[in-house]
């Protein structure tokens, strides 16, 4: 009986963690690139501009996401569980500053930030 319940509990994180992913939905015309960290761990990836990157997460636990543009960082909170599809865009707003939204497409979360112009 313990073997068979080993068995579905390995199988069950397995399944968890193939299930799990984010993906990173670049919508700029600028490549960014992005992290995802979690208590003592990272991933790195880059998306190029128009481009997706998918990561499968080894966990379906909560991370941070951040990308990077022109050395500056914007943060977003997202959880694999969700396998959430971010959208990224990065644009001019019309008093000139540069902004980088990050917009989680399954809950709606968004974080804007202000950016240096390139």
């Amino acid at each position: 009986m313990k073997i068979a319940a080993s068995l579905f509990l390995g199988l069950a994180l397995f399944v968890c963690s193939e299930a799990c992913s984010v993906t990173v939905d670049n919508k700029s015309t600028f490549n960014v690139g992005w992290q995802l960290t979690f208590a003592w761990t990272n991933w790195h990836g880059r998306a190029l501009s128009n481009k997706k990157d998918r990561h499968n997460c080894d966990s379906c636990l909560p991370r941070d996401l951040l990308v990077t543009w022109n050395n500056r960082n914007c943060k977003l909170y997202v959880n694999c569980i969700d396998n959430p599809n971010v959208e990224v865009n990065i644009y001019r707003q019309s008093s000139g500053q540069w902004v980088m939204n990050l917009r989680n497409m399954a809950t709606g979360e968004t974080s804007y930030c202000n950016m240096p112009a390139p």
